[in-house]
Parts: C-alpha cells; sequence; structure tokens
C-alpha cells in the first residue's frame, strides 16, 4: 500500500486562539462607527468570563463611553467595564456601572448578578447602620466607587430582594437586613407580612440590644 503524500506545512491549520472571537470584537472597539462599537460590546458580553482581562486595559475608554449620553453604546460599555471588575475583584465599581444598565441589577441571573446585589445590599446596609449611628460608613477599600453610588440607584435592587424574600417565605431574612440597616419602616414591613410569633421573637432578640427607643418602637411597638 502506498503511504499517503506527507502534507504540505501551508496546508495543516493552526489551531484556533481560545478567544479568538472575543478578539475580533475588542478589534472593533477603536473602529469610528458608534453603532459598530455598541453591537462589539453587545455581543462581547457572553465572553468575559473567559476573556476579561483581554479588555482591563480598556477600562479608561469603557468608563468615558458609559459616562456619555449620547453614545449608542453607553449602557453596553457599563455592562462590560463591570464585569471586568467584578474579575479583578472590585465590587463597588462593578456595582457602580451595573446600576446603570436599567434593571438587570434586579434580575439578572449567575453568579456575577448576585455577587453585585449582594454589593448593593451590603451598601445599604453599611449607610443604614452609619446613619443611625452617626458614624462614617466602612467603605473604605472602594470608598471612591462607593460614593459615587446614590441611595437611590440602590432602592430598585433593595426592593428586588425584599420581594424576592417575600415571594420565598424567607420573612426572618427580611427582618435580619433591615434590622442591620437600621431601616424601622422595612423591618416592620418583613414583620407584618411574616404574621409569625418566630419572627417576631427573631426580631425582639435582636432589638434588644439597640440602644435608639425610637427605633426598636419603630420596629415591634
Amino acid at each position: 500500500m502506498l503511504a499517503p503524500p506527507p502534507l504540505h506545512p501551508s496546508s495543516v491549520s493552526a489551531p484556533a486562539h481560545p478567544n479568538a472571537q472575543a478578539l475580533r470584537l475588542i478589534s472593533l472597539l477603536t473602529e469610528p462607527s458608534p453603532e459598530l462599537r455598541r453591537h462589539a460590546l453587545t455581543a462581547l458580553l457572553p465572553h468575559l468570563d473567559s476573556s476579561w482581562h483581554l479588555v482591563a486595559d480598556r477600562l479608561p475608554d469603557l468608563e468615558a463611553c458609559a459616562e456619555d449620553p449620547t453614545d449608542p453604546g453607553a449602557d453596553a460599555a457599563a455592562a462590560v467595564a463591570s464585569r471586568v471588575y467584578f474579575h479583578l475583584g472590585e465590587m463597588m465599581d462593578a456595582l457602580r456601572l451595573a446600576l446603570r444598565t436599567h434593571g438587570e441589577a434586579e434580575a439578572g441571573r449567575g453568579p456575577y448578578w448576585e455577587c453585585v446585589r449582594s454589593a448593593a445590599v451590603g451598601l445599604y446596609v453599611s449607610r443604614g447602620a452609619a446613619a443611625a449611628s452617626g458614624a462614617v460608613p466602612a467603605e473604605e477599600e472602594d470608598a471612591d466607587a462607593a460614593s459615587e453610588i446614590a441611595d437611590g440607584a440602590l432602592l430598585p435592587v433593595v426592593d428586588a430582594m425584599f420581594r424576592r424574600c417575600y415571594a420565598r417565605g424567607d420573612y426572618a431574612e427580611a427582618v435580619g437586613v433591615a434590622l442591620e440597616a437600621r431601616d424601622a419602616v422595612r423591618a416592620r414591613e418583613a414583620l407584618e407580612k411574616a404574621a409569625s410569633p418566630s419572627v417576631l421573637r427573631y426580631a425582639l432578640e435582636h432589638v434588644a440590644g439597640v440602644p435608639s427607643r425610637a427605633f426598636r418602637d419603630g420596629v415591634v411597638a
């Protein structure tokens, strides 16, 4: 049997780069067309778990785009930059930019969105507790990023968290978060929805050590 002829070097295909698609999309981010850049940013989102490091050096440009209300790719740039910050472990910056995505922070699924929501609730708790005690919120690590997040921007995410607790019947969790944030209105609302002696006992135990009588009365009076 005749041996097959040797393959010519040019006929052997080089293995595809594992991030070839992401690299192609990243190359479009310098295009002059705003619509083409918006398309590239939107298409890049599903690739970021494995290719975020390829975009990290473009964060200043992405931030500038996200802050430009005339750029059609502003929301997509914010979404991409937020995910890069998430992978860098800078959650306040990730949250700051995620809150620009018009409702996704309340309903998005997956580890990224869970961390974004956790950061939002943590900031709500930190600010509420600090306001009640007259202290400065514990935001030292990401103070600059956190200072750019308005309380009003957090509220939709916090509201959605309470709604999920109610839908699951996790009234004690809702009460606990509200008490940590020194939010008497939300704590009382959660207690009324729970209508449960055990949840009421849980609340009483937690407010017993709170110095403010006005807060205690606002929760359980």
